[in-house]
């Protein structure tokens, strides 16, 4: 037969397992909440995490675009170099003269018969 000091024995385990069942329930609450909070946190992240990759893949294409613009006018620099030694090295032997454009020419004619 089943004691009095049994049921209560029972009853103080019931209540025990009562109190830890309701504690769990309000740490699953607590924690359900907390995956949504870090659910948008990820989300804001992502988010974030596409955009800087959309910016680098742009200016990776600017920096590339700016290296090739320099490697170009490094180009036409040793071209315009090169050019410049080789007619250097041609006319050194001669003297060059200057180019006067024509209606300079004409001015230079009309002053020089003024000054006569």
């Amino acid at each position: 037969m089943v004691t009095l000091e049994q049921v209560e024995q029972l009853e103080a385990k019931v209540r025990q397992v009562v109190s830890i069942v309701e504690e769990l329930r309000v740490e699953n609450a607590r924690l359900k909440l907390e995956k949504k909070q870090l659910d948008a946190d990820f989300n804001v992240l992502r988010e974030r995490y596409e955009i800087a990759t959309s910016k680098a893949g742009a200016l990776e294409g600017a920096q590339q675009m700016v290296e090739k613009g320099i490697l170009e006018a490094i180009d036409m620099l040793d071209e315009a170099s090169k050019n410049y030694n080789e007619v250097s090295s041609v006319d050194s032997d001669s003297e060059i003269e200057p180019y006067i454009a024509p209606q300079e020419a004409e001015e230079d004619i009309s002053s020089s018969d003024n000054i006569h």
